[in-house]
């Protein structure tokens, strides 16, 4: 197999690639092992408060666990570039087996040739890099699989309908784990979709060589993923500093804070519109901050989320950012004699509000607090509405 994925994706490997064949449980049990010591436990914490404040997923759930159920439905094989050795599932069918197999040794000749660990490996405040090398990465194996699969009818993916591998794709892992929020699924398969349609946009302009080239200069935002003429403009985020902790009445520290990227913009959009206003409202994000920010008030925590996102446009022309609080408002049920800013009360996570200044997007959860193993509101609309009101007039990031 690695003889035809060389062939295939014209890239030879240097040395031979270790393989060990593992039950399932023992394979997820690595995969959650490797990514403990990828990630510090802090942040993984900070990172699932951000997904509930913001409503990707409800109250209290362990997105962790989660995405590890995703995985146990999902997980065939994996490549780990930090001991260079391929994993696969042993008690996979053979026609399955074939395809994990041809998919995994792509990341193998991927990591000779490119060093993967240091690029995917976690980095505070990275941006949305990761996510898009990570992409890039799903998008070439992917691509190169099908193309092994398709070798013995003298055919290649770039033959085959985009969306028909797409839907394919989806079905697989979208139909799976019924108890799983839909973001979590979107979010596990987004770097493959995304990932092949970047891929097959620069095979059909240069073939391989092209996506080695993207592979020597890599994409550093999903803008530039989702969007070939950003990647070749090598477009760069705008610019968003962090909000005004202070407006907050003080005591507020910064525990977490990151950027999203146009992906998860995308994502999150879906959870309020559908699949096309998502797309067409987040294609055009230019920049965002999110921030989690906590504060010790009467020996417990208080905790509240800030994501400003930035559009593409001027002060008197952005279209995106209009369409995106639309669909954003369509999911809250909120005050609508109030035309910039919409807000829904919530008893958990706190409110949620949106509010449009200029070019930028302000959402704002919380705040929350903890109570044993559940959350309750510490705030209301009102005193959310009057911090947007004053993060706003002493000037937008």
């Amino acid at each position: 197999m690695l003889r035809k994925v060389e062939a295939v994706r014209q890239l030879q490997a240097k040395t031979p690639v270790r393989s060990v064949v593992l039950p399932r449980k023992k394979m997820l049990n690595q995969v959650q092992a490797q990514e403990a010591s990828n990630v510090p436990a802090q942040v993984t914490r900070a990172q699932g408060l951000l997904l509930q404040a913001l409503g990707w997923v409800p109250p209290g759930y362990d997105h962790e666990q989660g995405t590890l159920d995703l995985l146990n439905a999902q997980l065939a094989g994996y490549y780990a570039p930090r001991t260079k050795t391929m994993f696969l599932a042993q008690d996979l069918p053979p026609e399955e087996a074939r395809a994990t197999l041809a998919h995994e040794l792509v990341h193998a000749l991927q990591d000779q040739h490119y060093d993967l660990e240091p690029k995917l490996r976690y980095r505070p405040e990275s941006g949305d890099e990761p996510t898009a090398l990570h992409a890039l990465a799903e998008g070439d194996a992917t691509s190169t699989m099908f193309d092994v699969l398709l070798a013995s009818s003298q055919r290649t993916a770039l033959d085959l309908p985009e969306e028909v591998l797409i839907a394919t794709m989806q079905e697989q892992t979208l139909g799976t784990a019924e108890d799983i929020p839909p973001s979590l699924k979107l979010s596990l398969i987004a770097p493959y979709i995304d990932g092949l349609r970047f891929v097959h946009a620069l095979r059909r302009r240069g073939g391989w060589a092209e996506v080695d080239r993207a592979w020597r200069t890599p994409p550093t935002t999903t803008e530039q993923i989702l969007h070939l003429e950003k990647y070749d403009r090598r477009e760069p985020p705008l610019p968003v500093p962090g909000p005004p902790v202070d407006a907050l009445g003080g005591g507020f520290r910064v525990e977490l804070t990151d950027q999203v990227g146009e992906q998860g913009l995308r994502i999150m959009l879906e959870s309020w519109g559908t699949p096309r206003e998502a797309r067409r409202a987040a294609a055009g994000w230019g920049g965002d901050r999110v921030t989690l920010l906590t504060r010790v008030r009467k020996e417990r925590n208080e905790w509240f989320v800030t994501w400003w996102i930035r559009f593409d446009g001027t002060d008197a022309q952005c279209p995106d950012v209009t369409e995106a609080f639309a669909v954003v408002r369509k999911g809250l049920s909120s005050d609508r004699s109030i035309s910039d800013t919409a807000c829904q009360e919530r008893a958990e996570m706190g409110p949620l509000a949106a509010s449009v200044a200029h070019c930028d997007l302000l959402l704002a959860a919380g705040p929350f607090v903890q109570e044993g193993t559940s959350w309750r509101s510490h705030g209301n609309c009102s005193e959310v509405r009057s911090w947007i009101r004053a993060a706003v007039q002493g000037g937008s990031p």
